[in-house]
């Protein structure tokens, strides 16, 4: 990927910092005068991309936390100091059996919680700062999969379409407001492999023909 333009003197939020797409962010904003705040599982994972970020000169501050966790999720974000980006960007997978077995209800729930629901806990959290600054920008990592529903992944399409939607009506409420120089945006990844589509029977399947 190439550098992004300079954005020195900004303070940007990442979730989900220790996934693949996540990690790349944080290494691609990493510059002199950012300041990176990570937020992540895997405490281990997450201290490896903050120090790969250090060195290319960032100033990085890390949240090891699980999103399910809402109260853990609002008190760590109470401590931020005023963002200019926030990328939400963590996101979790499940799929059905590889007998067609439905979806286990636990774990479609806890999908919920992390790809849809901390997302709104994060807004509620950060845009009423930038709405009083007028500026700031909210990036939501959404997925090809909110257009078509995949058979083996119907939990994961349902809570992407939802952040889609989400996303753009708060693209509207921000600008019916007059929030001058503040935006939501909603990007659709393509498919990527990942760790997280490597566990989608189907994917799986293919990646050993």
């Amino acid at each position: 990927m190439s550098r992004l333009p300079d954005k020195s003197g900004r303070s940007i939020l990442i979730t989900g910092a220790t996934g693949a797409i996540g990690a790349a962010l944080a290494e691609i904003y990493a510059q002199h005068g950012v300041t990176l705040h990570l937020q992540g599982r895997n405490a281990v994972k997450l201290a490896e991309v903050a120090e790969r970020c250090r060195l290319k000169g960032a100033h990085v501050l890390m949240q090891c936390l699980d999103l399910r966790d809402s109260v853990a999720l609002q008190d760590g974000l109470k401590v931020l100091e005023p963002l200019d980006l926030v990328i939400v960007n963590a996101g979790m997978n499940t799929h059905v059996g590889s007998a067609g077995e439905s979806e286990l209800l636990d774990e479609v729930e806890a999908l919920l919680d992390v790809n849809l629901k901390a997302a709104m806990v994060i807004v509620h959290a950060v845009l009423p700062s930038m709405r009083m600054r007028g500026s700031g920008q909210i990036a939501f990592v959404s997925s090809l999969a909110a257009y078509f529903g995949l058979p083996v992944t119907p939990a994961y399409c349902a809570s992407k379409a939802g952040l889609k939607a989400y996303g753009e009506a708060l693209r509207s409420y921000c600008q019916i407001w007059c929030i001058e120089n503040q935006a939501a945006t909603c990007f659709r990844s393509p498919f990527c492999l990942t760790p997280l589509t490597n566990l989608t029977p189907c994917i799986t399947s293919a990646n050993n023909l």
